[in-house]
Protein backbone atom coordinates (compact mmCIF):
# COMPACT_ATOMS: atom_id res chain seq x y z
CA UNK A 1 0.00 0.00 0.00
CA UNK A 2 1.79 3.16 -0.84
CA UNK A 3 0.99 6.43 0.82
CA UNK A 4 -1.32 7.99 -0.88
CA UNK A 5 -3.25 4.95 -0.81
CA UNK A 6 -2.45 4.75 3.10
CA UNK A 7 -4.23 8.63 3.24
CA UNK A 8 -7.15 7.84 1.23
CA UNK A 9 -7.42 4.87 3.77
CA UNK A 10 -7.11 6.89 6.92
CA UNK A 11 -9.58 9.83 5.28
CA UNK A 12 -11.96 6.98 4.93
CA UNK A 13 -11.61 5.61 8.63
CA UNK A 14 -12.04 9.03 10.17
CA UNK A 15 -15.19 9.60 8.65
CA UNK A 16 -16.42 5.95 9.51
CA UNK A 17 -14.86 6.95 13.28
CA UNK A 18 -17.19 10.48 13.01
CA UNK A 19 -19.89 8.41 11.77
CA UNK A 20 -19.81 5.56 14.72
CA UNK A 21 -19.42 8.18 17.31
CA UNK A 22 -22.42 9.82 16.45
CA UNK A 23 -24.53 7.02 16.20
CA UNK A 24 -23.00 5.88 19.90
CA UNK A 25 -24.17 9.00 21.53
CA UNK A 26 -27.24 9.39 20.26
CA UNK A 27 -28.07 5.96 21.75
CA UNK A 28 -25.75 6.33 25.04
CA UNK A 29 -22.89 3.60 24.11
CA UNK A 30 -19.48 4.22 25.39
CA UNK A 31 -16.71 3.36 23.48
CA UNK A 32 -12.59 4.57 23.64
CA UNK A 33 -9.86 3.91 21.18
CA UNK A 34 -7.42 1.57 21.97
CA UNK A 35 -4.15 -0.15 21.18
CA UNK A 36 -2.40 1.34 17.92
CA UNK A 37 -5.08 3.86 17.81
CA UNK A 38 -4.83 5.01 20.97
CA UNK A 39 -0.94 5.43 20.60
CA UNK A 40 -1.75 7.59 17.53
CA UNK A 41 -4.29 9.91 19.42
CA UNK A 42 -1.38 10.46 22.29
CA UNK A 43 1.50 10.30 20.05
CA UNK A 44 0.78 11.76 16.76
CA UNK A 45 -3.24 13.23 17.49
CA UNK A 46 -4.32 10.70 15.03
CA UNK A 47 -3.66 8.07 13.26
CA UNK A 48 0.10 6.45 13.01
CA UNK A 49 1.32 7.13 10.28
CA UNK A 50 2.37 4.25 9.05
CA UNK A 51 -0.90 2.28 10.40
CA UNK A 52 -3.88 0.59 8.13
CA UNK A 53 -6.33 0.64 10.60
CA UNK A 54 -8.86 1.70 13.58
CA UNK A 55 -9.15 -0.04 16.94
CA UNK A 56 -12.52 0.41 18.98
CA UNK A 57 -13.22 -1.34 22.35
CA UNK A 58 -16.09 -0.95 24.74
CA UNK A 59 -16.76 -2.97 27.46
CA UNK A 60 -19.42 -6.16 27.52
CA UNK A 61 -22.00 -4.19 28.39
CA UNK A 62 -21.68 -1.65 25.45
CA UNK A 63 -20.63 -4.18 23.30
CA UNK A 64 -24.13 -6.28 24.28
CA UNK A 65 -25.70 -2.87 23.41
CA UNK A 66 -24.01 -2.04 20.38
CA UNK A 67 -25.03 -5.31 18.80
CA UNK A 68 -28.31 -5.18 20.45
CA UNK A 69 -28.85 -1.68 18.02
CA UNK A 70 -27.14 -3.32 14.81
CA UNK A 71 -30.07 -2.37 12.46
CA UNK A 72 -29.35 1.11 13.89
CA UNK A 73 -26.01 0.90 12.35
CA UNK A 74 -26.93 -0.95 9.39
CA UNK A 75 -27.31 2.15 7.33
CA UNK A 76 -26.24 3.17 3.53
CA UNK A 77 -22.83 1.76 3.06
CA UNK A 78 -22.11 0.63 6.78
CA UNK A 79 -22.97 -2.68 8.92
CA UNK A 80 -22.36 -4.47 12.06
CA UNK A 81 -20.95 -7.75 11.48
CA UNK A 82 -19.61 -10.12 13.83
CA UNK A 83 -19.79 -14.37 14.07
CA UNK A 84 -23.52 -14.13 14.69
CA UNK A 85 -24.34 -12.14 10.74
CA UNK A 86 -20.59 -13.83 8.95
CA UNK A 87 -19.51 -16.96 10.11
CA UNK A 88 -16.29 -16.57 8.95
CA UNK A 89 -15.41 -13.65 11.25
CA UNK A 90 -13.31 -14.72 14.00
CA UNK A 91 -14.96 -15.33 17.66
CA UNK A 92 -12.70 -11.86 19.32
CA UNK A 93 -14.28 -9.12 17.37
CA UNK A 94 -16.80 -7.49 15.52
CA UNK A 95 -16.71 -4.99 12.63
CA UNK A 96 -18.43 -1.53 11.32
CA UNK A 97 -18.14 -2.63 7.79
CA UNK A 98 -17.88 0.52 5.23
CA UNK A 99 -18.66 -0.40 1.42
CA UNK A 100 -17.42 2.27 -0.11
CA UNK A 101 -14.05 0.68 -0.33
CA UNK A 102 -12.42 -2.75 -0.98
CA UNK A 103 -9.21 -3.93 -0.51
CA UNK A 104 -7.24 -5.68 -3.15
CA UNK A 105 -6.58 -8.36 -3.94
CA UNK A 106 -8.89 -10.11 -2.41
CA UNK A 107 -8.33 -13.47 -1.46
CA UNK A 108 -10.25 -13.34 1.84
CA UNK A 109 -14.55 -13.85 2.94
CA UNK A 110 -16.95 -10.61 2.50
CA UNK A 111 -15.82 -9.34 5.90
CA UNK A 112 -12.32 -8.83 5.33
CA UNK A 113 -13.27 -7.41 1.90
CA UNK A 114 -14.28 -4.27 2.77
CA UNK A 115 -12.62 -1.50 4.98
CA UNK A 116 -13.87 -1.50 8.43
CA UNK A 117 -12.96 -0.87 11.96
CA UNK A 118 -12.23 -3.42 14.33
CA UNK A 119 -14.34 -3.80 17.52
CA UNK A 120 -13.23 -5.13 20.75
CA UNK A 121 -15.27 -6.13 23.81
CA UNK A 122 -13.13 -5.82 27.72
CA UNK A 123 -14.84 -7.86 30.52
CA UNK A 124 -14.42 -8.01 34.37
CA UNK A 125 -11.95 -10.86 35.20
CA UNK A 126 -12.89 -13.09 38.01
CA UNK A 127 -11.24 -12.62 41.29
CA UNK A 128 -8.15 -15.26 42.42
CA UNK A 129 -4.51 -15.95 41.78
CA UNK A 130 -5.29 -19.33 39.33
CA UNK A 131 -7.69 -17.29 37.04
CA UNK A 132 -5.37 -14.42 37.03
CA UNK A 133 -2.31 -16.79 36.08
CA UNK A 134 -0.39 -17.84 32.92
CA UNK A 135 -1.88 -20.37 33.21
CA UNK A 136 -5.49 -19.49 32.33
CA UNK A 137 -3.94 -16.89 29.66
CA UNK A 138 -2.34 -19.79 27.72
CA UNK A 139 -5.44 -22.10 28.08
CA UNK A 140 -7.70 -18.83 26.90
CA UNK A 141 -5.10 -18.16 24.27
CA UNK A 142 -5.05 -22.04 23.06
CA UNK A 143 -8.83 -21.58 22.81
CA UNK A 144 -8.74 -18.37 20.70
CA UNK A 145 -6.28 -19.54 18.27
CA UNK A 146 -7.95 -23.18 17.96
CA UNK A 147 -11.40 -20.91 16.80
CA UNK A 148 -9.31 -19.11 14.49
CA UNK A 149 -7.76 -22.27 13.03
CA UNK A 150 -11.27 -23.07 12.37
CA UNK A 151 -12.14 -19.98 10.81
CA UNK A 152 -9.07 -20.09 8.19
CA UNK A 153 -6.80 -17.75 10.53
CA UNK A 154 -3.78 -19.69 10.79
CA UNK A 155 -1.51 -16.99 11.10
CA UNK A 156 -2.51 -15.59 14.67
CA UNK A 157 -0.11 -15.44 17.13
CA UNK A 158 2.60 -17.12 14.78
CA UNK A 159 0.65 -20.31 14.62
CA UNK A 160 1.60 -20.35 11.03
CA UNK A 161 4.87 -23.18 11.40
CA UNK A 162 4.04 -26.35 10.23
CA UNK A 163 4.07 -28.06 14.16
CA UNK A 164 1.54 -24.91 15.61
CA UNK A 165 -0.34 -25.75 12.90
CA UNK A 166 -0.30 -29.61 13.74
CA UNK A 167 -1.49 -29.04 17.43
CA UNK A 168 -4.44 -26.79 15.78
CA UNK A 169 -5.78 -29.26 13.56
CA UNK A 170 -5.59 -31.49 16.50
CA UNK A 171 -7.76 -29.04 18.55
CA UNK A 172 -10.25 -28.11 16.00
CA UNK A 173 -10.89 -31.88 15.91
CA UNK A 174 -11.03 -32.47 19.15
CA UNK A 175 -13.67 -29.70 19.17
CA UNK A 176 -15.53 -30.14 16.44
CA UNK A 177 -18.71 -30.65 18.40
CA UNK A 178 -18.50 -26.95 19.40
CA UNK A 179 -20.23 -24.16 17.52
CA UNK A 180 -20.07 -20.49 17.88
CA UNK A 181 -21.86 -19.99 20.66
CA UNK A 182 -20.06 -22.59 22.84
CA UNK A 183 -17.15 -21.13 22.18
CA UNK A 184 -17.95 -18.13 23.67
CA UNK A 185 -19.21 -19.26 26.30
CA UNK A 186 -16.58 -21.58 27.49
CA UNK A 187 -13.82 -18.31 27.08
CA UNK A 188 -15.75 -16.24 28.71
CA UNK A 189 -16.72 -18.53 32.05
CA UNK A 190 -13.02 -19.42 32.39
CA UNK A 191 -12.10 -16.19 33.20
CA UNK A 192 -14.64 -13.57 33.14
CA UNK A 193 -17.65 -12.52 35.07
CA UNK A 194 -20.71 -9.99 35.18
CA UNK A 195 -19.58 -8.81 38.23
CA UNK A 196 -17.56 -5.79 38.82
CA UNK A 197 -14.12 -6.40 39.72
CA UNK A 198 -11.22 -4.48 40.32
CA UNK A 199 -9.89 -5.85 37.07
CA UNK A 200 -11.06 -5.98 33.51
CA UNK A 201 -8.97 -7.05 30.03
CA UNK A 202 -10.17 -8.41 26.19
CA UNK A 203 -10.24 -11.81 27.43
CA UNK A 204 -10.52 -13.56 24.12
CA UNK A 205 -7.33 -11.39 22.93
CA UNK A 206 -5.08 -12.84 20.15
CA UNK A 207 -2.20 -11.79 22.61
CA UNK A 208 -3.40 -13.34 25.62
CA UNK A 209 -5.62 -11.28 27.95
CA UNK A 210 -3.10 -10.79 31.04
CA UNK A 211 -0.74 -8.46 28.21
CA UNK A 212 -4.27 -6.02 28.70
CA UNK A 213 -5.30 -6.75 31.74
CA UNK A 214 -5.59 -3.52 33.79
CA UNK A 215 -7.41 -1.72 36.80
CA UNK A 216 -11.16 -1.64 36.15
CA UNK A 217 -11.27 2.24 36.17
CA UNK A 218 -8.78 2.36 33.21
CA UNK A 219 -11.67 0.72 31.01
CA UNK A 220 -14.63 3.14 32.84
CA UNK A 221 -12.71 6.23 32.98
CA UNK A 222 -12.82 8.15 30.09
CA UNK A 223 -12.25 11.54 28.28
CA UNK A 224 -12.59 12.81 24.70
CA UNK A 225 -9.30 13.73 23.45
CA UNK A 226 -7.59 15.34 19.67
CA UNK A 227 -7.71 12.92 16.69
CA UNK A 228 -7.41 14.10 13.45
CA UNK A 229 -9.79 16.77 12.78
CA UNK A 230 -12.34 15.62 15.35
CA UNK A 231 -12.09 14.30 18.79
CA UNK A 232 -12.62 10.87 20.10
CA UNK A 233 -13.15 8.75 23.54
CA UNK A 234 -9.81 7.58 24.99
CA UNK A 235 -9.24 6.01 28.23
CA UNK A 236 -8.46 8.50 31.21
CA UNK A 237 -5.40 6.80 32.16
CA UNK A 238 -3.54 7.00 28.54
CA UNK A 239 -0.15 7.08 30.04
CA UNK A 240 -0.01 4.04 32.47
CA UNK A 241 -1.77 2.11 29.70
CA UNK A 242 0.81 2.78 26.70
CA UNK A 243 3.87 2.81 28.77
CA UNK A 244 3.12 -1.14 30.05
CA UNK A 245 1.64 -2.01 26.50
CA UNK A 246 4.49 -0.08 24.49
CA UNK A 247 7.28 1.54 27.50
CA UNK A 248 8.88 4.80 26.14
CA UNK A 249 5.98 5.15 23.66
CA UNK A 250 6.73 8.29 22.52
CA UNK A 251 9.80 7.18 20.62
CA UNK A 252 9.10 6.60 17.32
CA UNK A 253 10.13 3.02 16.15
CA UNK A 254 13.17 2.75 13.65
CA UNK A 255 12.41 3.60 10.17
CA UNK A 256 12.58 -0.18 9.31
CA UNK A 257 9.93 -0.69 11.70
CA UNK A 258 7.33 1.97 10.21
CA UNK A 259 5.14 -0.15 7.97
CA UNK A 260 1.53 -1.35 7.25
CA UNK A 261 0.58 -4.69 8.13
CA UNK A 262 -1.03 -4.60 4.91
CA UNK A 263 1.38 -2.97 2.65
CA UNK A 264 1.58 -5.59 -0.04
CA UNK A 265 -2.86 -4.56 -0.73
CA UNK A 266 -3.96 -1.56 -2.12
CA UNK A 267 -7.52 -0.08 -1.95
CA UNK A 268 -9.99 0.62 -3.86
CA UNK A 269 -12.51 3.31 -3.67
CA UNK A 270 -16.44 2.08 -5.03
CA UNK A 271 -19.00 4.46 -3.87
CA UNK A 272 -18.16 8.70 -3.35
Amino acid sequence: MNKTELQTMHSILLEDLKWFDGKCRKLGIEYFLSSGSLLGAIRHNGFIPWDDDLDIMLTRENYEKLLSHRKEFTEGNYEIVNYKTHSSMPIIYAYLMDRRAELYPVEAPENKKFLHLDIYACDYIKQGSLVRSKLADRYILLLSRIYSYRKGFTATGGASSGMKKALLGIGAFLTRRYNDERFVKKILKTVATKKKTDMMAPVASPYGFLKEAFPAEYYTELVRHEFEDTDAPITAHSDAVLSHLYGNYMELPPEGNRYSSIEKTGIRILKK
